[in-house]
């Protein structure tokens, strides 16, 4: 939603499947803000309340921890700079610093024999990433069509320690002023405690006003 010239406000909801099935993975909701300087030059920040599904997990001595749902509290910071080559193609610059923070919790355990066992402890954690991405869009003549590529990095910033790439490509379709599409194809190089690795097949749809 456009507030002025420069600044304009945002929300979002998003829904993930675990690879390969159809068990949900997360749900997720977002607020954000975003103001531009000039045509080459703007920032963003948002917050976003993430709930998130695990997997089931076996663990050293053999027990079972099910699967078992967790919230998670994120916050984004970013400063965006684009230039428009020839008019068709736009590159970008994204430098984004993400923090998110996971509650302590206790989840039900079961040992091989199926019987409940005392809680496992899943630990307090506090993850600080400085992610950059790189996009090329290219807005193609009388068509609603714009596609693009992009390539992300994230990297821990309390070791500095690259954690994952993810490459991705798709479009967006302009069906008016107001309502868009998005299709894209990711791919994952590095399994986190955000996303697994491997491909990703997304759809969006955007609404302006």
């Amino acid at each position: 939603k456009k507030i002025n010239k420069q600044a304009s406000a945002f929300a979002e909801l998003e829904y993930r499947t675990h690879q390969h099935t159809l068990m949900s993975e997360r749900a997720s909701s977002s607020l954000g803000l975003e103001y531009e300087f000039n045509k080459y030059l703007k920032a963003q920040a948002s917050y976003a309340f993430i709930y998130r599904q695990s997997k089931d997990e076996i663990t050293k001595k053999n027990n079972l921890v099910p699967a078992y749902w967790s919230p998670r509290h994120r916050g984004n910071l970013s400063l965006t700079a684009s230039y428009k080559w020839k008019k068709r193609i736009e590159i970008s610059l994204r430098e984004n610093y993400q923090y998110t923070y996971r509650y302590q919790m206790f989840v039900p355990k079961y040992n091989e024999l199926g019987f409940r066992i005392p809680y496992e402890e899943v630990d307090e954690k506090h993850k600080h990433v400085a992610k950059t991405r790189l996009e090329i869009k290219y807005d193609i003549k009388k068509s609603p069509f714009e596609p693009y590529v992009s390539c992300e990095a994230y990297h821990d910033i309390s070791t500095w320690y690259l954690d994952k790439i993810r490459y991705t490509v798709g479009s967006t379709y302009k069906i008016n002023k107001q309502h868009r599409l998005e299709m894209y194809y990711r791919y994952i190089n590095h399994s986190d405690d955000d996303e697994d690795a491997g491909s990703v097949l997304g759809i969006g749809y955007k609404f302006k006003f």
